[in-house]
């Protein structure tokens, strides 16, 4: 096996994938297991961290969330992660209103986390909360139960399972805006009206789902924080090349014997995670 095909998905050991079929979700099949090396989850990890550095993540803090055990109940829907993450650092901040537990949930796709959203509400949505979610889920792959995308379940019922599925989810939501965004729905789509006869709801075949991942024909791309990557740009190029790593080799090295080797045998100095 070689390397690439380990990273077909970036949460995987048993996931999901398309394989052909006529419609839209008749390819998605289990994959078969598979082992992940230790060089590999820690490709993995090195991912991460990479992103994290272009944003105002701690990284370090993320990682001391995972270690403390401040990630939980993570559940994987198809290809769409969620957790609870516990921040402690909100307690030194003095906020009463805010009670530092953080709900996370990153999609993916084909080896690449394609969006993330934290309730935390910051500027950025690539956050340390995210990050530690994601770390949880590389580090913790044998106790997560990964399930079946949605639409996949949903398929499975029937008309009296469906009716009591809706039913019981407005019931355990009855207190929130959830019973008013389905009376909406319902309403275009019982609508005897022109303008709601021509909504997507009406016009479109199949219903959208969040977690079975996006078609074969689009492409996934790496969710970036823009606003963080440019901040980031800027903030290297005011950096020396000493902060930076980069070692200079001149004449006078090479006058007083000194060699590649040897000059790459010096410690560099660290670098900036953030």
């Amino acid at each position: 096996m070689d390397d690439d095909s380990v990273d077909d998905h970036y949460f995987d050991d048993e996931d999901y994938y398309y394989s052909s079929g006529e419609d839209d979700y008749s390819g998605l099949v289990l994959a078969r297991p598979r082992i992940r090396t230790k060089k590999q989850r820690q490709r993995s990890t090195d991912r991460d961290r990479l992103y994290a550095k272009f944003t105002s993540v701690d990284y370090y803090s993320a990682k001391r969330m995972l270690e403390n055990g401040h990630v939980e109940d993570m559940n994987q829907i198809g290809f769409r992660l969620s957790a609870s993450v516990q921040d402690e650092r909100i307690r030194c901040t003095g906020r009463s209103n805010d009670s530092g537990k953080y709900y996370v949930t990153v999609h993916f796709d084909r080896g690449k986390i394609t969006s993330a959203h934290c309730s935390c509400e910051l500027s950025t949505n690539w956050c340390a909360h995210v990050v530690a979610t994601c770390l949880a889920r590389i580090k913790n792959k044998d106790t997560v139960t990964v399930h079946m995308p949605v639409s996949d379940s949903l398929s499975s019922l029937d008309r009296e399972q469906l009716l009591k599925f809706a039913q019981y989810l407005l019931c355990e939501h009855q207190n929130e805006r959830v019973v008013e965004t389905a009376q909406q729905l319902l309403g275009k789509l019982l609508s005897r009206q022109q303008r709601d006869q021509q909504e997507d709801i009406n016009m479109i075949a199949g219903a959208p789902d969040p977690t079975a991942g996006p078609g074969l024909d689009e492409e996934a791309h790496w969710f970036v924080c823009k606003s963080g990557f440019k901040s980031r740009c800027d903030s290297l190029m005011y950096e020396s090349q000493a902060d930076l790593g980069f070692v200079m080799y001149n004449d006078k090295d090479n006058d007083r014997g000194s060699s590649i080797n040897e000059l790459l045998g010096k410690e560099l100095p660290s670098t900036s995670t953030c």
